[in-house]
């Protein structure tokens, strides 16, 4: 070997030393017991429900609230509409805002939808609701019938 060969790997030998000797130490350094940081302990009751979780038990309201549809009544259209049923019978509808709904209520999204009562509207009636997914052609779906793409359903809070 020459002479620049073997300068060139004593630098290199030394400078290897000195990064062990620099990393040993801060090892060294870092193992002190007053100078480790540790984790908090988590607390499960404040992490997100996992996959592994138990479900959330079913809702246990006796009271469903029909919102967001147009509600087709005495030939007028309610935009954004509530209808609250609460044991099968109507205790209530109108505009969203308007209506008073239990805090316990099970909510159904019905934005899109057309809702038509089949015997109009009535306070203690029991509910008897078509849902259709287009607007109505008055006389042509009688309730309970499927027409199309157009679901009739009666609705209840079951």
């Amino acid at each position: 070997m020459n002479q620049k060969t073997n300068s060139l790997l004593l630098i290199c030998s030394l400078l290897l030393t000195a990064c062990q000797e620099s990393s040993q130490s801060q090892v060294a350094e870092s193992s002190d017991p007053e100078q480790i940081t540790t984790q908090p302990e988590l607390d499960e009751a404040s992490l997100p429900p996992g996959f592994t979780d138990a479900p959330p038990p079913p809702p246990t309201s006796n009271t469903l609230v029909l919102s967001g549809g147009k509600l087709v009544l005495d030939g007028k259209t309610i935009i954004d509409s509530v209808v609250v049923i609460s044991d099968g019978l109507i205790k209530g509808w109108g505009k969203r805002g308007d209506v008073a709904m239990p805090n316990d209520s099970i909510g159904k999204d019905l934005r899109g939808k057309w809702l038509l009562p089949v015997t109009g509207l009535q306070m203690d009636q029991t509910a008897a609701i078509d849902i259709l997914d287009a607007a109505p052609t008055p006389g042509l779906i009688p309730a309970g019938q499927v027409r199309g793409t157009n679901v009739v359903l009666p609705v209840s809070s079951d």
